[in-house]
């Protein structure tokens, strides 16, 4: 989990989430909300967050990874 605040800048513009990369197997949300699943560790992934982040306000991000399964090579 991180917090982050976005200050006024940023208010009526889209706003990304970029990862540029996660291992393995990930789930991300923002403020509670679901943004999405993403299976693979060697790839980036961006989340659009501007319909739900605070301005001006703090704002959890919270990634569940499961590194368990491998990518199909051993």
């Amino acid at each position: 989990r991180r917090a982050l605040i976005l200050d006024r800048r940023f208010a009526g513009k889209v706003v990304w989430l970029e990862f540029d990369g996660i291992y393995r197997a990930s789930d991300t949300w923002l403020n509670g909300v679901f943004l999405g699943h993403h299976s693979s560790g060697y790839t980036g992934i961006r989340y659009r967050i501007d319909p739900w982040c605070s301005i001006g306000k703090e704002n959890v991000i919270a990634v569940r990874v499961d590194s368990r399964a491998n990518e199909g090579w051993c």
